[in-house]
């Protein structure tokens, strides 16, 4: 059974205190995930040149999954890999994550919820949750997704541990233009050490 998301609708604590409650619950799931993430796609966002403000980026990185916490946590407790049916409540995260954005009754800008509901689509149209391809992915989205992947290859789980560096910038190589846009996944190859260092940054920072 999902998560009831009525919780997070009331209106008691205001704007930044419903928020706040949000982002701390998708913390307790994967901390400090959301605000790697937002910190490399910045970084990508710079080189690319996207007229995207940073901010924005960085409150869409640590609102991206945020549809995981509307699922059980036995999913997230699991210390071995998903079943088929739990993995097919997992595809349900981005679309929940919308919805869990628009009871807070907050304004967020379109790119937002672009990128909550697009970040798990591939380049090649074989993503979810709509099989969008190519430019038809927002643009946030496709950054979103190079700077998840890379933050979720490059941590430990409890049914994995960290891939090493040189393995995860391959990986990023053999899915350009398959996965990821080609454009953005190159930037990153190009640019992987500095990307490491943006994430170790705010892994020493102890954010989460």
């Amino acid at each position: 059974m999902l998560r009831s998301t009525s919780a997070f609708s009331r209106p008691a604590e205001g704007d930044e205190g419903r928020l706040r409650v949000l982002e701390t619950a998708a913390d307790d799931i994967d901390p400090g995930h959301g605000r790697r993430v937002g910190a490399m796609a910045c970084f990508l966002a710079k080189l690319a040149r996207a007229e995207l403000a940073p901010r924005t980026i960085l409150l869409t990185g640590r609102l991206h999954d945020i549809g995981k916490v509307a699922l059980p946590s036995s999913i997230w407790t699991a210390r071995r890999a998903l079943d088929q049916a739990e993995r097919a409540l997992v595809r349900q995260h981005p679309a929940l994550g919308v919805e869990l954005l628009r009871s807070l009754r907050i304004r967020f800008s379109p790119e937002i919820y672009d990128a909550v509901l697009c970040h798990h689509e591939h380049f090649n149209g074989l993503g979810y949750p709509a099989g969008l391809a190519g430019s038809r992915i927002p643009l946030i989205a496709r950054l979103m997704s190079i700077s998840d992947v890379v933050d979720a290859l490059l941590s430990p789980r409890s049914y994995k541990p960290g891939w090493p560096p040189l393995r995860v910038r391959t990986y990023l190589v053999n899915e350009a233009g398959i996965m990821f846009d080609g454009h953005l996944a190159r930037l990153a190859i190009q640019n992987f050490e500095r990307v490491q260092q943006i994430r170790t940054s705010v892994l020493n920072m102890g954010v989460r």
